[in-house]
Parts: C-alpha cells; sequence; structure tokens
C-alpha cells in the first residue's frame, strides 16, 4: 500500500481473505462476496493498494484497487480530552480559590483600616478585634477559608461592640453634664451642690476606661440628686406652710414642727446616700402630719370656740 499524503510504501502484516457466505454452486455472472481484512498499519492515514483475484480454471487474474482509512485509536484522544477536562477544572478550582483568597484580603485590609481610623481609644474591643483579625490573615494565607470567614464575623461584631460603646459613652458624658446643669441650679450656697459637682466630674476620665463602673456610678449619684431635691423641696414647703399658718399652730406644736424641720435640714445638709434620705423623708412625713388640714382646723376651731367662766 501506498501512503496517500506522504507516498511512502507502507507493508501490511495482516491479510485475510474469506467468503462471507458459502454457497454450493456459482452460476455463470452470478456474484460472491468475498471479506477482505487488511490490518498492520502503524499510524493512521489514507492508503491505495489492491488485490489480485486468480480464476484458477482459467488463469484470468483480475486487479482490484483499494482505498484504506486508518483511524486513529480512542485511546489517545479520550486521554488527551481527559487531561484537558482535568487541567481545565484544576486551574478552575485553583482560580476559584485565588479569587476567594483574592476577596479575603481585601476584607482583611479594609476591616484594618476602620481599626486604625478608631485612634487611640482603642478599649477592650479594638483589641479583639485585632486579635480576630491576626487569626483571619493567617487563615486566608493557609487557604483556610472557612476559618478565615469565622474570624473576620468575629472582627465585625466587636467593631459592632465598639461603635455601640462609642455611642453609649457619648450619651453617657452627655448625661453627666445635664446633671452638673441641674446641680448648678441648686445655687452654690447649697450643701450638696459642691460634693455632687465634683463626684460627677471624677466620673469622666472613666467614661472610656471603665464605662460599666462609671455608668453605675452616674446612677447612684443621679439617683441621690433626683431624691434629694425632692426632699428639700418638700422641707421647703413644709416651712413656708408652717409660716403661713403660723395663727393656728400652738405653741407646743410650733416647737415640735421647728424641731423637726431642723433635724431634716441637718440631715439634707450631710447626707451622702439614699438612706439618710430615707430618714429625712421619715421626718417630712412626721412635719407633714403636723401641718395636714385636719390638725389645722382642730386648732382653728379650738381657738374660736367661746371660752367659758
Amino acid at each position: 500500500f501506498t501512503d496517500i499524503r506522504s507516498g511512502n510504501i507502507v507493508d501490511v502484516n495482516t491479510v485475510m481473505v474469506g467468503i462471507a457466505k458459502q454457497q454450493v454452486t456459482l452460476t455463470p455472472g452470478g456474484l460472491q462476496r468475498i471479506d477482505l481484512t487488511i490490518g498492520g498499519f502503524q499510524q493512521a492515514g489514507a492508503y491505495l493498494g489492491g488485490v489480485t483475484i486468480h480464476d484458477t480454471v482459467s488463469g484470468e487474474r483480475k486487479d482490484v484497487h483499494i482505498r484504506v482509512s486508518v483511524k486513529a485509536s480512542w485511546e489517545m484522544p479520550v486521554a488527551v480530552l481527559l487531561g484537558a477536562v482535568l487541567l481545565a477544572s484544576g486551574v478552575n478550582h485553583w482560580a476559584k480559590k485565588g479569587r476567594r483568597k483574592n476577596r479575603l484580603d481585601q476584607k482583611v485590609a479594609e476591616l484594618q483600616k476602620t481599626i486604625k481610623l478608631a485612634g487611640i481609644e482603642a478599649g477592650p474591643f479594638l483589641a479583639d478585634a485585632e486579635r480576630f483579625l491576626e487569626q483571619a490573615r493567617r487563615h486566608n494565607q493557609e487557604f483556610h477559608f472557612d476559618g478565615a470567614e469565622t474570624a473576620l464575623i468575629g472582627v465585625e461584631e466587636k467593631l459592632a461592640e465598639y461603635e455601640q460603646r462609642k455611642q453609649d459613652s457619648e450619651e453617657l458624658r452627655a448625661k453627666i453634664q445635664e446633671l452638673l446643669n441641674d446641680i448648678r441650679n441648686l445655687g452654690e450656697t447649697d450643701p450638696q451642690s459642691s460634693r455632687l459637682n465634683n463626684e460627677l466630674i471624677r466620673l469622666l476620665p472613666g467614661i472610656q476606661s471603665d464605662y460599666e463602673e462609671t455608668a453605675a456610678l452616674f446612677r447612684q449619684v443621679d439617683l441621690f440628686f433626683q431624691a434629694y431635691r425632692r426632699a428639700r423641696r418638700d422641707w421647703q414647703t413644709a416651712r413656708e406652710k408652717l409660716f403661713s399658718s403660723l395663727e393656728y399652730v400652738k405653741k407646743a406644736d410650733k416647737s415640735k414642727i421647728d424641731l423637726i424641720l431642723g433635724d431634716i435640714d441637718r440631715i439634707l445638709m450631710s447626707a451622702e446616700s439614699i438612706s439618710a434620705l430615707d430618714q429625712a423623708n421619715a421626718l417630712l412625713r412626721k412635719a407633714a402630719f403636723e401641718l395636714s388640714p385636719e390638725k389645722i382646723n382642730e386648732n382653728m376651731f379650738r381657738s374660736q370656740r367661746p371660752v367659758s367662766y
């Protein structure tokens, strides 16, 4: 056979001839199918050759030209295709990992910038955020993306807590300033004004360093101030009522009420706790009873009753 493309002569090593269906007799001009198997080509291609059929009776010879097309075996193309698929899959896998890593790197950089913008007021929340961020950076470099994303969630949670604490601190600072203004309204001569003012000023530095304790102390001061202001107002009301009703108050009762109001004033001047104010309020209730309408009416009735001789 001749290779049509190159013109080279190619020898085949397998030639098999067989009758497809054996017939007992073949009439003149009849047809007989012959199967021809040719093999042994070394590579795929198109080949031109032939076979000679020899009639043993008449001695006639007939050359039959044959064109053979040889295809490559399926194993190699399939192997190449499979390799290409695996290569493409591997490239796609690493491309996805690369994109995910780049996305997480960008997220780490953004959160790092956010932490730095917080300035020197770091506090425990930003310190924890820095720790989670370092974990995320390490996991991402090692392609442990799930661990990196979990750590980044921790960073965002700590930053949210920091922002909430920052807002709470600003609100607490505003409340302290508002209470300072209310205390100033008591007047400089008020015995509690100076002490409460100093206590609140001492609380200001602790807002950032120890928010929880500072907030608790502020609530105590605020509670005391509100109770003190009510007690002082009630004491003043009792004094005014005593003077307005003086003509209907017996001398003995007036001395008793003056004594009670004096005790209340001394307690309010030195009080430093709610329990002390409770004592003042108990005395105020006694004074209120002595100045109650029932007691006043009783004294008025007695003063208006004619004296019998």
